[in-house]
C-alpha cells in the first residue's frame, strides 16, 4: 500500500502536520473509523501518506473475546461507512491503484457474509443431506482443499512466520457471525451506527477465563 501511495493511519502511532491537519478542518467525525477516514481526507486533499516500517511505539489489544469483537466489528462498519462519502475511496480524488487496494479492505469484510454459511454446511448436510458444494466428484474438493493449504503456507512464509495458518481460520471463525450481521446493519443503518472505543484497560497478571462473549 505504501509503495502505491495508499498507506492508511491505524490509530495508534500515528503523526499528522498541524498544517495538514487545519486544512482538512481537523480530524473527522463521520464514521466510526476516524483513523482511516482521516487518512482518506489527507490523500483527496493532496497530501501524502507514509507507512514508517520501523517500531516507534507499542499499543495494547483487547483484553478477552468481547473486545476483540467489538474492535472488529467498529473496523468493519467504518470501512463501509466510507463507500458514500465525497472524500471517499471512490468518490474521492484517487488513482486507480489507490481505489483497487481500498476496495480490498471493503472485499475482506463483505465476504463474511458467507462465512457462516460455510461453517454451518456440515451441520445442513448432517440434517438435510444438502452438500454445500454440489459434487459427484472428490476432485473439487481436493482441489480446493489444495489451496487453502497452499494460501495458508504462503500466508506464513509471507508474514515472516508470525502468522500460523490456523490462527486467521480461528478468529475469522470467531467473529463470522458477528460481523455478518454488523454488515446487514451498516447495509441498512449505516449513518445510525455509533462509536465504541475497543477496551485495553484489565489487569494482566491474573488468569482470566471469559465464558461468555
Amino acid at each position: 500500500r505504501d509503495a502505491w501511495g495508499a498507506a492508511f493511519s491505524v490509530g495508534s502511532g500515528c503523526l499528522v502536520r498541524r498544517s495538514a491537519l487545519r486544512a482538512i478542518d481537523g480530524f473527522p467525525r463521520s464514521t466510526i473509523t476516524e483513523d482511516m477516514e482521516l487518512s482518506f481526507r489527507l490523500l483527496a486533499a493532496g497530501h501524502r501518506t507514509i507507512w514508517l516500517n520501523e517500531v516507534l511505539a507499542y499499543s495494547t489489544a483487547p483484553v478477552n473475546v468481547s473486545k476483540f469483537l467489538t474492535q472488529r466489528v467498529r473496523w468493519c462498519i467504518g470501512t463501509l461507512q466510507h463507500v458514500g462519502l465525497p472524500h471517499g475511496p471512490f468518490r474521492g480524488n484517487f488513482s486507480p491503484q489507490q481505489r483497487w487496494l481500498y476496495l480490498d479492505g471493503i472485499l475482506h469484510w463483505t465476504s463474511f457474509l458467507l462465512l457462516p454459511l460455510v461453517l454451518l454446511a456440515p451441520a445442513i448436510f448432517l440434517f438435510s443431506g444438502v452438500p454445500a458444494i454440489p459434487n459427484e466428484s472428490d476432485a473439487f474438493v481436493w482441489f480446493i482443499c489444495g489451496r487453502l493449504a497452499l494460501r495458508s503456507c504462503m500466508m506464513y512464509v509471507i508474514s515472516s512466520y508470525l502468522l500460523p495458518p490456523m490462527v486467521t481460520t480461528i478468529w475469522k471463525s470467531i467473529v463470522s457471525f458477528h460481523i455478518a450481521v454488523a454488515l446487514l446493519k451498516a447495509f441498512f443503518f449505516g449513518s445510525e451506527l455509533e462509536f465504541k472505543v475497543t477496551g485495553t484497560e484489565a489487569q494482566r497478571d491474573v488468569l482470566s477465563i471469559h465464558w461468555t462473549p
